[in-house]
């Protein structure tokens, strides 16, 4: 039973020692979710400052355009224009240079983030397991605790039965002995009785001899014997009520011995039902954390769609202003210019379809989630590992629509020098401008052997 006790002391020990831990590790988690909420709404902010600078782009492009238009009527003004244009644009570019380079450090630093919030995951999972085998570890204690109690309450039983038989037979013994005593008590009252008439008749006869002195010597050996029998007897009772009061005691002591016994076992099982009840509680707290965090990554990867759209939506407006420019003024495109043409509209087309690729996954992930229960949703189940997963393709592909928008503006820096240069070839121009909007037709229309490439993981993304 001590053993046991020890056991269960040292299991609590330990389970207070790893619920702390946990509750660290709760708290580590929650402080790296926070720090990645406040990434995003810096990276949000980016980006809202990145569409105002493409605004700004996009009004200084219309001002150059009517720049151009005014060309013919006074060619150094328009150069002036143009050259302070270039500047701002220039200057423009160099903010929007920083401002990407600060988002890929803000990426980074989610990366780093991300891997943290892994590790911590399989922490948590560690934990879970050990929670788990405390649980069986206090399972097992409580039924031997349960099976000691049983064989505590049998054998209480079994001695208080021991206990009745010996204060029973101690009672008839005892009642033996008083009825012996009051028969010698009698006994010697009546020989007292006897012994003191034949004095009184022997003291009324005056000749005295040597026979009656004799006969009263042996009276009174007999009543020296009578005394001595009922002072044993007397003593032999005191022993006898000595020795039974001395078991009573015994059994007594024994008693509450065991009830103590008993009652230290049921305190330890009340601790012990203490102990699953927190430990619930805890992996209760920790299901609703592990939930939170989820959603928290379902809406980082929703912010993350949100600027690849803003992104593919500036590309569409560049792709505007260069039909624009192309109507307003007819550039002369060199070879090497029309082959930057069609590699700008490549990556277009591409960045479209990887859009249309991301937003099936998304769609698939969201059907899945659906079908699967909502507490089978863990650290490590294949939802999270999916998010994560969709989390890193989202980062990359955030970059490359980046690093299309610069090329976009190089691009558009390129025509306008064209367009301060010189004479342009229309036909060119028109029939570029053409085969471009018949290849984003191409890619919008629905069924494309494009959009059927989506494999189920998303791996040709």
């Amino acid at each position: 039973m001590q053993e046991l006790e020890n056991q269960l002391h040292q299991l609590q020990k330990e389970s207070k020692t790893e619920a702390e831990n946990l509750q660290k590790s709760y708290k580590a988690v929650q402080s790296m979710v926070k720090t990645v909420h406040d990434k995003e709404k810096q990276i949000q902010q980016l980006t809202t400052l990145l569409e105002e600078k493409e605004d700004e782009l996009e009004q200084n492009k219309q001002e150059l355009h009517a720049a151009t238009m005014k060309k013919y009527q006074g060619l150094e003004d328009q150069q002036l224009q143009l050259s302070d244009k270039d500047n701002k644009i220039a200057q423009m570019e160099g903010d929007i240079k920083i401002k990407d380079l600060e988002n890929q450090k803000l990426q980074k630093s989610l990366a780093r983030k991300a891997s943290e919030i892994e590790r911590l995951q399989e922490q948590l999972e560690k934990l879970d397991e050990v929670i788990k085998h405390k649980e069986e570890s206090v399972q097992d204690l409580q039924e031997k605790l349960h099976e000691e109690k049983e064989k505590g309450v049998d054998k209480l039983e079994a001695q208080e039965q021991q206990y009745q038989v010996l204060s029973d037979d101690a009672q008839r013994q005892l009642q033996s002995k008083e009825k012996v005593i009051q028969r010698l008590s009698k006994s010697l009252k009546e020989k007292d009785r006897q012994l003191q008439e034949y004095l009184d008749k022997e003291q009324s006869l005056t000749p005295k001899s040597e026979s009656k002195d004799s006969l009263i010597s042996k009276l009174r050996e007999r009543l020296a014997e009578r005394d001595k029998a009922v002072e044993e007897a007397i003593e032999e009772k005191f022993r006898a009520l000595e020795e039974k009061d001395n078991e009573i005691r015994g059994l007594k002591m024994s008693l509450r011995e065991r009830e103590r016994d008993i009652e230290r076992a049921n305190q330890m099982l009340l601790n012990s039902e203490e102990t699953i009840d927190s430990l619930e509680n805890k992996a209760t707290w920790a299901e609703e954390q592990q939930q939170e965090m989820l959603d928290k990554m379902r809406t980082a990867l929703s912010e993350k769609d949100k600027t690849i759209e803003s992104l593919v939506e500036s590309a569409r407006e560049k792709d505007k202003l260069f039909r624009q420019i192309h109507d307003s003024q007819p550039p002369s495109i060199s070879p090497s210019k029309l082959a930057e043409l069609h590699r700008l509209r490549d990556e277009v087309s591409r960045l479209k379809n990887d859009l249309q690729n991301k937003e099936d996954l998304i769609e698939r992930l969201r059907m899945a989630r659906n079908r699967s229960p909502k507490h089978s949703i863990t650290y490590d189940s294949p939802d999270s590992e999916s998010l994560n997963a969709e989390l890193k393709l989202k980062e990359k592909a955030l970059k490359d629509a980046l690093q299309a928008h610069k090329q976009t503006k190089e691009e558009l820096d390129q025509l306008k020098q064209q367009l301060a240069g010189g004479g342009v070839d229309v036909d060119e121009l028109r029939r570029l401008r053409i085969e471009v909007v018949q290849l984003r037709e191409e890619v919008d229309r629905p069924g494309t052997p494009q959009r059927q490439q989506i494999t189920v993981g998303g791996e040709e993304n």
